[in-house]
């Protein structure tokens, strides 16, 4: 009877839903070997290899397959699971999924010599065994007990979070199908009255999130890039269709692993039973901005509560609207699939700050918005024992796609004045002041320099700004000097020095390799524009 019938649709939609949490799992658990595996071959190359090419091909062999296709396979079930009916069927996906089982065959072939391989590896390099032991499997029967270890990238999770004027809350935003609106679903949410702040060591922190590699992050980069030129091109064509479509797939995946890999710095919350939570900022100045406007809130909030489901459905509801406020910083989420930002080089020449009220030893840095995030561009020096530091040092910044450029000024502390934490550790370095400025295209287009004060808690930074667009700069200008290095061709310069390989080349890796490890952002962060002038005269002479 039609009674039947119904239950046993049910139970069929109960079954697949099953099958997809697992598929889910067992993806995330693949996922947390490819991260490191991209990583360890980029380096295999490197002077300083973790792993040689061939140890890598053993340990993750086939690995990246068994992804693709278990991917395939969740990616074309999961919209047949919710718009199930009973015309639904899903038995040629489960074919599918038996044609290749070939790989399975070779995987588990290798299975033997790769953990083998991975042993020898973890004893002989001790950055090889820690990447390990964060993603070593646990057995079957210790996993009943406890969930299986991942690092804790792998763990990573795209989450929104909205902070009311009585609680904050975590909410992951839910796959939109077949034309229905967006929703949310709750997965945390702590009442303002019992949340507490950890401070994060940022030592313990570093050692505790792996690092995603630059020159990957960088990679990313370019095939964004590349993607939304692509979708430039089919548009002017007029072309439109499953092509297009295909392309704006493609953008979204590489913006959302962008979002997901590219923060690394901690902020950790806790609930009144101590359960604590971590969320992966860009930015001291995300991390202080988040907690300056919670505890703002909390000195409101003197109650605890509890919600039924009924309100927190209400609540992830009202979300929906809310997340017009602020976009997941992707440019999928705009009108047009080309930012309004600026594409270029901006020069900043940070003078001088006022305001201070005691002596310090005091440094800025400058950060813009680079692909929907802030990165770090730019440090001054460490102007010691003063209220009224005088740095006028002038920095050149690329843009890409930029909009807002942020000043912010730090105090640095160092051995024997370093102030004693809320956890006992000591701090090397304390953020005091931030600000920012809009980088208007009107404002920086000009050739002379613009001046700017930037305002932030009664402390006062004067700036000047000057911008050039993509198109001149990258013109290179002749050298004057016709015994010169930069603006000369390099064919030219290996013939006047006898060597395949200019000199300044071979100094520049020399340097890095000498020191390039202990340096931070040696690619990313510009250097003062004055030493870099001082450094080209003496080359070229």
């Amino acid at each position: 009877n039609d009674l039947d019938i119904e239950k046993g649709l049910e139970m069929r939609k109960w079954v697949l839903s099953a099958i997809l949490a697992s598929e889910e799992t067992y993806l995330s658990h693949l996922e947390a070997l490819l991260l490191p595996m991209k990583p360890l071959k980029a380096a295999a190359t490197t002077s300083q290899p973790v792993l040689t090419i061939q140890q890598i091909e053993t340990i993750f062999f086939k690995v990246p397959e068994l992804y693709e296709i278990h991917k395939e396979f969740y990616d074309a079930l999961f919209p047949r699971v919710q718009k199930w009916s009973h015309q639904q069927r899903v038995g040629d996906l489960f074919q599918k999924l038996a044609s290749q089982l070939g790989v399975y065959r070779a995987f588990v072939d290798n299975y033997e010599v790769a953990m083998e391989t991975a042993e020898k590896c973890c004893q002989a390099n001790a950055q090889f065994a820690e990447i390990s032991e964060n993603l070593r499997a646990r057995s079957t029967r210790e996993s009943k007990d406890q969930a299986a270890k991942t690092s804790l990238e792998s763990a990573r999770k795209l989450r929104h979070v909205f902070l009311f004027t009585d609680l904050l809350l975590c909410a992951k935003l839910k796959k939109q199908i077949g034309g229905k609106s967006q929703q949310y679903d709750c997965k945390w949410y702590i009442p303002l009255a019992d949340l507490t702040f950890q401070p994060v060591d940022e030592s313990e922190a570093a050692a505790n999130i792996p690092l995603i590699q630059d020159d990957e992050l960088e990679a990313m980069k370019v095939k964004i890039s590349n993607l939304k030129s692509d979708i430039q091109r089919e548009r002017k064509a007029n072309k439109g269709g499953k092509g297009m479509d295909r392309l704006r797939k493609k953008l979204c995946e590489q913006e959302s692993m962008l979002l997901l890999l590219s923060p690394s710095m901690a902020f950790r919350v806790h609930n009144r039973n101590g359960k604590g939570y971590t969320f992966l900022t860009w930015s001291d100045y995300e991390r202080a901005e988040w907690g300056e406007h919670i505890r703002e809130q909390q000195k409101k909030c003197i109650k605890s509560f509890s919600l039924s489901s009924l309100e927190i459905q209400m609540l992830t509801n009202s979300c929906v609207k809310l997340q017009t406020v602020h976009r997941v910083p992707l440019t999928l989420s705009k009108e047009d699939d080309e930012s309004s930002g600026l594409y270029g080089f901006l020069n900043v020449i940070v003078h001088s700050a006022t305001g201070f009220q005691q002596s310090s030893n005091l440094f800025c840095t400058l950060e813009v918005d680079s692909f929907g995030y802030f990165v770090n561009k730019a440090k001054t020096r460490v102007y010691r024992n003063t209220t009224d530091p005088s740095w006028n040092e002038e920095f050149e910044i690329e843009l890409e796609g930029s909009q807002t450029l942020r000043i912010l000024c730090y105090e640095k502390f160092y051995n024997k004045n370093r102030p004693i934490r809320e956890d006992g550790g000591e701090c090397s370095e304390r953020m005091v002041a931030k600000g920012q400025v809009q980088l208007d295209p009107n404002m920086v287009m000009g050739k002379d320099w613009q001046r700017s004060v930037v305002s932030m808690n009664g402390i006062e930074v004067k700036l000047s700004l000057k911008f050039t667009s993509r198109e001149f700069s990258l013109k290179r200008l002749p050298s004057r000097k016709q015994t010169g290095v930069f603006g000369v061709k390099i064919g030219v310069v290996t013939k006047r020095e006898r060597s395949k390989v200019p000199y300044i080349v071979r100094q520049c890796v020399e340097e890095i390799e000498r020191r390039g490890m202990e340096e931070v952002g040696i690619y990313r962060v510009s250097g003062v524009a004055t030493d870099i002038q001082a450094l080209k005269n003496a080359f070229d002479s």
